[in-house]
């Protein structure tokens, strides 16, 4: 019997499965722009859980994964504590040419996630729990608020820029 493999969206009501075929490949094709978590399961193996994965139009994404013996009724595997996402905004619309970047309080300078958005101005970062200062640089312009993560979990985080009087501000 072959090896599932599910990709699900995390910002849309997206489920595709299936299976690989004898020599452990699998493909999933169609599947909208966007942010997924992709789970792979067997009988007997231990399940393991991949995300976030983005998909760009036109670009095709390689997952590798060995599953290790052990019961597959236990909650998958999963590397990943925290997720944070959302849609970044200015004066209602999507944000597309910006970056956004979390460092955890107290972290160096080189130790933070840095993500560009999507063409609909999404982004997903995963993290651990903990305190984050975040930046986001749009038009040479940077922007800093800050952001706690208290538990693993997904969190859904619509930032947005407003501009009034040609000064800007991030909002939460």
């Amino acid at each position: 019997m072959g090896v599932t493999v599910v990709a699900r969206g995390l910002a849309q009501n997206i489920e595709a499965m299936t299976s690989t075929d004898r020599r452990g490949t699998a493909c999933i094709e169609s599947l909208p722009e966007g942010w997924y978590s992709v789970e792979v399961t067997a009988t007997g193996f231990l399940s393991m859980r991949y995300h976030p994965v983005r998909l760009i139009p036109e670009r095709s994404r390689l997952l590798l994964f060995q599953l290790d013996f052990g019961d597959a009724a236990t909650e998958p595997f999963d590397a990943v504590d925290a997720l944070v996402s959302g849609t970044l905004r200015s004066n209602g619309e999507p944000v597309t040419r910006a970056r956004i970047c979390l460092r955890r309080k107290g972290a160096p300078e080189n130790e933070e996630q840095c993500t560009g958005m999507s063409s609909n101005g999404e982004y997903v970062l995963s993290v651990v729990p903990g305190e984050y200062q975040v930046q986001i640089t749009t038009d040479g312009k940077a922007f800093t608020s800050s952001l706690n993560v208290a538990s693993p979990g997904i969190y859904r985080n619509l930032l947005s820029i407003e501009r009034s009087n040609g000064n800007s501000a991030p909002r939460q």
